[in-house]
């Protein structure tokens, strides 16, 4: 090659040109001329990390909020099935010293003794007929609950009703103790227990309430 050769480079493309003796012209794509406007490797396998770890945590937060309100609702239902059992209780009257305990089904409890120690699984109601099932009755006739509207048995199935009864007296004003001995006062509470897979029982809702008889003046 004779002169002095002329390197000029464009945006794309670089343009190598000789002197005057003789002309050589090569072109040679940069890495520009190379780029097609996709994305490298690199930066698909980051797209893809970050999409995803988002994912996941959306995922994740999905989940919590649906064993949240699924809580919820198990909370409001057991806790309802308690309030009614304590009202059937509250339904009856006060024992007294001539009137036996009664050991039939609960639809012919009459007094408060006769719920103690009462056991169910699953939950009844004063008929015996498993909550969730239980129909209605019109002009004589029993309609059973459409299948439709029935609750999951899945759930109710693993819970059970309990009662217990206690004898008590007041000590001071704000306390309580258990007495053998016939007394004015019991003192009843209602529990909704749930067994899972593994046999382990927890309780869901307990309330409790104070009875007492006022005997009437002659």
């Amino acid at each position: 090659m004779c002169g002095q050769d002329q390197i000029s480079i464009s945006r794309r493309w670089t343009v190598v040109s000789s002197g005057t003796s003789r002309a050589i012209a090569v072109v040679i794509p940069t890495r520009k001329g190379l780029d097609r406007g996709g994305f490298t490797l690199a930066e698909t396998l980051i797209a893809i990390t970050i999409a995803t770890v988002s994912g996941m945590a959306m995922l994740t937060s999905l989940g919590t909020a649906v064993r949240t309100a699924s809580r919820a609702t198990d909370a409001s239902m057991t806790q309802g099935l308690a309030a009614q059992l304590m009202d059937e209780v509250a339904s009856v009257r006060f024992p007294d010293l001539i009137n036996p305990p009664v050991a039939g089904p609960r639809r012919t409890f009459d007094d408060i003794d006769d719920f103690a120690n009462y056991t169910s699984t699953p939950p009844v109601d004063g008929n015996g007929n498993t909550i969730g099932t239980e129909g209605t009755s019109s002009w004589g006739f029993y309609l059973p609950r459409p299948s439709t509207m029935r609750p999951d048995r899945s759930f109710l199935d693993t819970l059970t009703q309990e009662v217990q009864v206690e004898r008590v007296v007041p000590v001071g004003t704000t306390n309580w103790t258990v007495v053998t001995t016939f007394s004015d006062y019991r003192r009843v509470t209602v529990r909704i227990k749930s067994t899972d897979d593994n046999q382990q029982v927890s309780t869901l809702a307990e309330l409790t309430r104070i009875f007492t008889h006022v005997p009437a003046v002659p």
